[in-house]
């Protein structure tokens, strides 16, 4: 059994992006080396190299204190690193947690009860408040798409046991604000975190025209499943903020009506088994739901465009008791392949942060599974799994893996403690089981010798897709360092440890 804190997954999400794991890294300024020094390397500690074939890895460790970015590639068993001194960045889509936020509007049917009972209050010169009581109230949930939008829909309605102060604005123009929940009651509260909570623990699955989420509970008009959103532009969705009508996609969105789906919200698939439903991800050409069913076991279907599942796997059964905590999906650079950790525990052993964990791996060829790899993951004492890939033929697993130290030293006259990260720890694996067939450091280039500039400045090392392109950043005057020399007499300005 493995004991964490409830918080390692989000920890990990924060680390994570579509392709990309984040560490601690200091600037250029005080790299004096020249380009070289800059240059990732991956030293053998183990093993053959001859393990490292069939494996892709690309990756960029982008330094933020000048326009520096290192390349580094492992492909056909070849490591290679290449420093670029030109500004530019890499532009990769992260694995956005599903955010959204929630409102209790008045319900509906309960508007025109509401309305005639409201009492004007004068706030100001120029406004008045108008002050009611409601006991029906539509919970809505809005969901950020980054890069997208947002989409509004309505979730559930509850009745209060007694009725609950409610309050908006009247501007002179004669705008109306929708009513407002005064104080949240607890009953209210309560509902609306749970959602959220159930969403911030799974990532977007995106295509080019759609995103999608796994919906863990029936709503009002979407059922439970894997959905897909169509979101209403950002600038669009500020305006309706601000009491404006809005018209998108031959629609017309009145202002001050909290209570209005906004934007779209379908469900392309429910297993028709399905007791609550975890996560989606795609493989290949297919999309993915990862659910719990009504007999306790976890499943990963494959669907298609129009909605239909072409496969169904078996991930794990639960015990009596257990239930998902959480699924965590890592960074993937092979299009048909996806990795992810579902955690799960018994309410008792949730309360004592005591979780088990499953890797799952599954591989996808013209919508059907041709691998699947699941792996009970003991502990992190080796380090905090990053990315994972599985060889060309399917018979080795390449993981990387956080390093992490801690350096104590004195300054100023007091002892200070800092988690110092990298280099990456990488090995190689039978698929199944076996012994380490490599092992071996990456060093990113990341540079942990200067206290004040890495607890200051920080930079990325990115796990990234090759198909993803760079764009310039801002120009910055930096020093030639590739003509220059170290200098070994030198004297660092502040004390170092």
């Amino acid at each position: 059994m493995k004991s964490l804190t409830p918080s390692r997954p989000q920890r990990r999400f924060l680390a994570g992006a579509v392709a990309a794991v984040m560490v601690l890294a200091a600037g250029l300024g005080y790299r004096v080396a020249g380009r070289g020094a800059l240059d990732a390397t991956l030293t053998r500690v183990s093993g053959s190299d001859e393990a490292l074939a069939g494996f892709t890895l690309y990756g960029q460790t982008r330094h933020n204190t000048a326009n520096a970015v290192t390349t580094f590639t492992l492909q056909n068993g070849v490591f290679t690193s290449e420093t670029d001194l030109d500004a530019q960045i890499l532009t990769a889509e992260e694995p956005y947690s599903v955010r959204g936020g929630t409102r209790w509007a008045v319900a509906p049917a309960a508007r025109e009860e509401v309305n005639a009972a409201a009492e004007a209050v004068r706030d100001g010169a120029d406004t008045l408040s108008l002050q009611s009581e409601a006991s029906r109230f539509r919970l809505m949930l809005s969901l950020d798409v980054p890069g997208r939008g947002t989409a509004q829909l309505p979730v559930e309605e509850v009745e209060t046991p007694s009725p609950v102060a409610v309050r908006t604005k009247l501007q002179a123009e004669g705008a109306l604000y929708d009513w407002l929940v005064a104080d949240t009651p607890q009953l209210l509260d309560t509902s609306a975190r749970d959602l959220l909570t159930a969403l911030d623990r799974q990532s977007w699955t995106f295509t080019p025209d759609a995103a999608y989420f796994a919906m863990p509970v029936d709503t009002l008009t979407v059922p439970a499943g894997l959905c897909k959103v169509e979101a209403i532009p950002d600038d669009l969705w500020a305006a309706r903020q601000n009491e404006q009508a809005i018209e998108y996609g031959g629609k017309t969105y009145a202002a001050g009506d909290a209570a209005e789906e906004i934007g779209s919200v379908s469900t392309l698939y429910t297993p028709a088994d399905a007791a609550s439903c975890v996560a989606t991800f795609a493989a290949g050409e297919s999309l993915g739901l990862v659910y719990v069913t009504t007999d306790n076991i976890v499943k990963a279907d494959l669907v298609d465009a129009a909605g239909s599942c072409t496969a169904s796997v078996e991930l794990l059964t639960l015990a009596e008791g257990q239930h998902v905590e959480n699924c965590f999906r890592y960074p993937q650079q092979r299009a048909s392949d996806v990795a992810f950790e579902l955690s799960y525990c018994t309410e008792a052993e949730r309360q004592n942060a005591q979780y088990k964990n499953l890797l799952c791996l599954l591989r996808v060829e013209d919508g059907a599974p041709t691998a699947l790899i699941r792996r009970p993951q003991e502990d992190d004492s080796d380090g905090y799994l990053r990315y994972i890939d599985l060889s060309d033929d399917g018979t080795r697993l390449l993981t990387v893996r956080t390093n992490t130290s801690e350096l104590r030293y004195t300054r100023r006259g007091y002892t200070q403690t800092m988690i110092i990260i990298g280099p990456y720890g990488v090995a190689v694996a039978p698929a199944e089981a076996g012994e380490p067939l490599y092992t071996g450091l990456l060093d990113a280039g990341q540079d942990t010798g200067q206290i004040d500039q890495l607890a200051e400045h920080s930079g990325d090392v990115m796990l990234y897709t090759p198909a993803i392109e760079l764009e310039p950043k801002a120009q910055v005057v930096i020093p030639d360092l590739a003509a220059s020399e170290p200098d070994s007499t030198q004297t660092p300005k502040e004390e170092t440890p």
